[in-house]
C-alpha cells in the first residue's frame, strides 16, 4: 500500500511539473493583415477553397441566380476563335501587320525553354479554337509551321501567300500600318497593274500600327472585297452594266413624263378658257 501511494503521489509530481511542448514556429497560425488582402499569389497551384470562395461571391454579387430557372445561361465571353501569330521580326511587325495579330518571331522556337507563349498555350489543340501563323511570302512559315506541328500542334494553319498576297486581296481594312515597298512590287507572272499598287499604297497609311481589333468600317470593306473574290469581275461587271441601263431607263422614263408634261400645259394655254 506504502508503495502503491508512493508511485501515485510520484506521478502526480511529474505531471504537475511536466513544461508544456514548444509550438515549432511553422504550425502557428498566420494572422491575415487587410492591408494586403488584395494582392494575389503569382503561383498558379490549380483548385483551391480560396479560389472556389472568391467564384461563389463573384456569383452571388454579379449574377441572380434562382432555384427553378428552365433555361440556360451562357456565358459572356469576348475571346477570338482563332490566334494569329506574325513570324516575322518585332521591327516588321511594329511597321505593318495584320489586325489582331500576335508577334512572335521565328527566333523564338529555337530557344530551349520559354519558347511559347501563353497565348499559344491557350489555344493549342482546343476544341473551337485555330493559331494561324504567316510571313511576307512563306519563307519561313513553312519551317515554323513544320516545327509546330512537331511539337504537337494539331489545330495550326499556315496563311497561304502571305502578308504580301494578303495586302494584293484585301488593300484596306486587313493590314494596319504603313505596307513596305518589297510586299507591293508586282509579281513579274501576274498581271498587275500600276494603277493598282499605288492605291493599295495610298490606301495602306489608313490603319495605324497599333490597332488590335477591326472596326465596322473595316468589316464592311473586308465583306466588299470577299464578293468581289467570290462572285469574279465579270459577274460584278454584269451587275454594274445592268444598275446602269436601269438607271439610264428610269431618266428616259422622267424625260418622257416631263415632256409630255409641258405639251399638257402648253395645250392649256393654246386653248382659252370659255366663260360660265
Amino acid at each position: 500500500p506504502k508503495s502503491h501511494l508512493f508511485n501515485s503521489l510520484f506521478a502526480m509530481s511529474a505531471f504537475s511539473t511536466a513544461k508544456p511542448k514548444k509550438l515549432h514556429p511553422l504550425d502557428k497560425a498566420i494572422k491575415k493583415n487587410p492591408k494586403y488582402d488584395h494582392i494575389e499569389s503569382t503561383l498558379d497551384t490549380g483548385s483551391s477553397l480560396t479560389k472556389y470562395m472568391k467564384k461563389i461571391e463573384e456569383i452571388k454579387t454579379n449574377y441572380r441566380y434562382q432555384q427553378d430557372e428552365i433555361f440556360k445561361r451562357m456565358k459572356q465571353n469576348s475571346d477570338l476563335p482563332y490566334l494569329l501569330l506574325d513570324i516575322r521580326d518585332r521591327d516588321e511587325f511594329s511597321q505593318c501587320h495584320i489586325i489582331s495579330a500576335l508577334s512572335y518571331p521565328i527566333a523564338m522556337l529555337s530557344r530551349s525553354v520559354n519558347n511559347e507563349t501563353q497565348e499559344m498555350l491557350a489555344y493549342k489543340n482546343q476544341p473551337g479554337k485555330i493559331i494561324v501563323i504567316y510571313d511576307d511570302d512563306e519563307k519561313l512559315a513553312p519551317r515554323a509551321a513544320s516545327t509546330l506541328v512537331q511539337r504537337g500542334y494539331e489545330n495550326l494553319f499556315m496563311l497561304s501567300g502571305g502578308l504580301k498576297l494578303a495586302v494584293k486581296k484585301f488593300p484596306q481594312g486587313l493590314v494596319a500600318g504603313e505596307i513596305p515597298a518589297h510586299l507591293l512590287k508586282p509579281d513579274p507572272k501576274a498581271n498587275t497593274s500600276r494603277s493598282v499598287l499605288s492605291s493599295v499604297s495610298a490606301m495602306s497609311n489608313f490603319s495605324t500600327a497599333s490597332k488590335k481589333t477591326f472596326d465596322r468600317d473595316d468589316i464592311e470593306k473586308l465583306n466588299g472585297y470577299l464578293e468581289n473574290e467570290i462572285l469574279g469581275p465579270k459577274t460584278n461587271s454584269r451587275y454594274g452594266s445592268r444598275a446602269s441601263k436601269d438607271s439610264s431607263r428610269i431618266s428616259n422614263v422622267s424625260k418622257a413624263d416631263s415632256l409630255a408634261s409641258n405639251k399638257t400645259l402648253t395645250s392649256i394655254h393654246e386653248k382659252p378658257w370659255k366663260p360660265v
